[in-house]
């Protein structure tokens, strides 16, 4: 039987994939586009960021809190110009047994 955690790791490896999965179909079929910094990361002190496309056409934001070992997902609302925490995974907790 899986604890919660391995739930939530599973969870969070099965979105990831998912998002590779969409940005990889999105590059093969979307043609010839401006290029935008999707799927690189940044890491900046104790936060490591990283972009994503989400279905529809949503940009997703992940920040990985180093030194509080969490992961927030943020999604970005262009016709309010607002940015909105989805989830929040305390990977501390997500990668113990």
């Amino acid at each position: 039987m899986r604890t919660n955690a391995q739930n939530t790791t599973i969870v969070v490896l099965l979105v990831t994939a998912a998002l590779l999965t969409g940005m990889l179909l999105t590059s093969l079929i979307g043609g010839q586009e401006e290029a935008y910094a999707r799927g690189t990361a940044v890491k900046d002190g104790n936060y490591i960021l990283g972009g994503g496309l989400w279905s529809g056409g949503t940009e997703l934001l992940y920040i990985v809190d180093i030194e509080n070992q969490k992961l927030n997902v943020y999604f970005t609302e262009d016709t309010k110009n607002t940015v909105n925490l989805i989830q929040t995974v305390n990977l501390q907790q997500a990668f113990s047994e």
